[in-house]
C-alpha cells in the first residue's frame, strides 16, 4: 500500500487488552513518535476480559499522561468485516508482545499472521515463537519486548522508507502462504504419514 506523506500514516494495532500484548509499549512508542514530529493516527482493535481491568486501568492512565488523545485510539471489538477494513487502511501493523508479570506471553500471536496475510508491513518483538512466524528484516521487523525506543525506531523507519514497506508486506504474504497455507500443511501432513504407514 502507498502511503501518502501528506496525511497521517496509519497504524494497526489489533490485539486483547492484555498485558502479554505490549500495548504499554507501544503508547510510550507513540508518545516518542508524536514528539519526533511524525504525523500518525494508531487504532487499537479488540476487547478486554475482567482479570485484564487493572492493566486496561493503567493504560488509560498511560493514555492520558502522556496525552496520546489525538493519536491513539481504542476502538475495542469489532466485527470481523470493521477488522478487515482496518487491515485494508492500515499502512504498517504493530504488535509489540511482551512477557506480562505472572510470566506468561504469547507464543504465537494469529493477528500477526493476518497482518501479513494481508500484505502489511509488520513490527512485533522478538519473543516465543513470532520469530518464527516473521523473518527479522526479511517479513518484518523485530525489536526486544518492552523497548517502547527501538519500537518507535522501527516505526519511523517504515514511515520514511516505502521501497522497504513494499517488500516487507510482499515478503509477509509469501511467507503466509508458504508456512500458514492450510491446503499445503495438510499436504504435508499427509506426506509424512503416509511414508510412516510404508
Amino acid at each position: 500500500k502507498s502511503w501518502n506523506l501528506s496525511s497521517p500514516m496509519q497504524i494497526l494495532c489489533v490485539a486483547r487488552i492484555d498485558e502479554q500484548k505490549g500495548l504499554d509499549t507501544l503508547l510510550r512508542a507513540c508518545a516518542a513518535l508524536r514528539t519526533s514530529g511524525l504525523a500518525f493516527r494508531c487504532d487499537v482493535i479488540g476487547g478486554h476480559e475482567l482479570r485484564q481491568a487493572d492493566y486496561l486501568l493503567s493504560l488509560e492512565k498511560l493514555h492520558r499522561v502522556l496525552d496520546l488523545g489525538a493519536h491513539v485510539h481504542f476502538l475495542g471489538a469489532q466485527p470481523s468485516s470493521r477488522v478487515r477494513e482496518a487491515y485494508a487502511r492500515a499502512d504498517v501493523f504493530v504488535l509489540p508482545c511482551g512477557v506480562a508479570s505472572d510470566g506468561s506471553r504469547d507464543m504465537s500471536p494469529n493477528a500477526l499472521i493476518e497482518a501479513m496475510a494481508m500484505q502489511l508491513p509488520v513490527v512485533s518483538t522478538r519473543l516465543s515463537g513470532i520469530p518464527e512466524i516473521v523473518e527479522e528484516d526479511v517479513s518484518g521487523l523485530l525489536v526486544p519486548p518492552g523497548d517502547a525506543d527501538e519500537l518507535s525506531e522501527a516505526i519511523t523507519t517504515l514511515a520514511g522508507n516505502s521501497a522497504l514497506r513494499a517488500r516487507l508486506g510482499r515478503n509477509a504474504r509469501m511467507r503466509v502462504e508458504e508456512r500458514f497455507d492450510l491446503t499445503q500443511n495438510i499436504r504435508y501432513f499427509t506426506s509424512i504419514f503416509r511414508s510412516m504407514a510404508l
